[in-house]
Formats: C-alpha cells, structure tokens, sequence
C-alpha cells in the first residue's frame, strides 16, 4: 500500500514540471513574432493604401476623358446647328405678284385658294386709300421659295372669273420692309350713303350757301344753251 501511494504521488507530481512557464527568450521571441506579424499588416495596409490612391487617379483619368468627349458631343450639336442653318438659308420665303384681280376675289378668297399650294406666310390685296375698293392686285408670301415658283407656274395666266391672272415671282431685292404693311388689318366697306348723307344735312355757313347757289345757276346757265341749240325755248 505505501508503494502504490508513492507511485501516485510521483505521478501527480510530474506534471507540475511539464506545467513549466515560458523563459524570457522565448517571450522575447514571440515578441518578436508578433511584431513581424503587425509590420507585415502594416506594409500590407500601406500597399492597399497606395493601391486605393493608384485607383483614384486612375478613376481621376478616366473622368477626365469623359470631359473630352463630353466636349466632342457639344461640338457635333455645333455642327447640327450649322446645318440647320444651312436647312434655312435654303428654305427661304417667297413672294409673288398677282395681277388683273376680278370683282369678288380679295383676301379671304385668295388665301383659301393659294392655299392648296403650301402656307401662306402674309397676303396684301392693294386697295385705295380713300374708298379702300380693290386696286386688281397683291402680293402673297409662301414660307417656303420652291412652293411660290410651283404656284406662279401654275396659276400664271389662269382664267378666273373672265380675267387672266397675272403672276410673276418676286425678287428678294425688290421686297422692301413695307410691302406687307398693313396686310393683318381686315378690310371693311366705307358706308358711302350715310356719309353723303350726313354731309348734305350738315348746317351751313353764310359762305357756304353763296358758292352753292353761284354752282346752281352756273349749272342752270349751261342747261340753259344746250335746250337752245336744241331749239327749245326754256324760262
């Protein structure tokens, strides 16, 4: 029995030595592997952090070229527009004449004939400044040059209501500022009864019944003579 108490008692005592806490070197050396293991974590850091800036500039780069062709597109739009001007200068507006009007066609008529060609820009039948009566005729402005040459080609010499029109093109330099003016302004008939009418009931000064009355025996006078040398003996 106390051999074998003995024998347990070496047995417990032995791993008390392997329990044995590290030496100073080999702290030293752990140390020492740690800190390798941190500076590699830093190195490794500071090359992802140089990687990142690397890919910055990069992504610098590449915004930058965006630009460029950003500045190429508004170029393009440049030369778009050109062209559009150029599609204007080409569809210029013209004019025509249009001579020898009969009774009845006047503005109203005339847009919703000329019409049928292509629009109609402005019209302008000439009247009198007095009776504001047709003067037998105007000018029409196509939006487009090539849709006036078409309708003066077509109606030139065209018979409407017993009347040949009359229909040349008109030159730009003979199209001065004012032709059109006053083409928006409706024409309305001058009521011609009511101002005779008016005019002839107005009251009358002194001098102005005495040259009535010297007209009225001028007129007599002459009415007079033509009965005698007719051989009518008028009192």
């Amino acid at each position: 029995m106390a051999k074998t108490r003995s024998a347990v008692k070496a047995a417990t005592k032995e791993p008390e030595h392997d329990l044995q806490l590290p030496s100073s070197s080999e702290e030293s050396g752990s140390e020492g592997e740690s800190e390798g293991l941190s500076s590699a974590e830093e190195s490794e850091d500071e090359s992802d952090e140089n990687d990142e800036n690397e890919n910055d500039k990069e992504s610098v780069k590449t915004t930058k070229n965006p630009s460029k062709t950003g500045s190429h597109v508004v170029n393009i739009q440049k030369t778009s527009n050109v062209a559009r001007k150029t599609d204007k200068s080409k569809n210029k507006r013209g004019v025509i004449y249009v001579g020898r009007l009969p009774h009845g066609l006047y503005e109203k008529e005339m847009r919703q004939y000329f019409d049928q060609f292509g629009e109609i820009s402005r019209l302008r039948i000439s009247r009198n400044k007095k009776t504001g009566k047709s003067k037998h005729y105007g000018f029409i402005e196509f939006q487009d040059k090539e849709v006036a040459k078409i309708a003066c080609e077509a109606m030139n010499n065209y018979l409407v209501f017993g009347h040949m029109l009359q229909v040349q093109m008109v030159e730009e330099a003979n199209v001065h500022d004012e032709l059109f003016s006053g083409h928006h302004v409706q024409y309305k008939p001058l009521p011609h009864k009511s101002i005779s009418r008016h005019r002839h009931d107005s009251p009358k000064t002194k001098d102005q019944w005495e040259k009535l009355e010297a007209k009225q025996k001028q007129r007599k006078e002459a009415r007079k003579k033509k009965l005698a040398a007719a051989g009518i003996d008028f009192e």
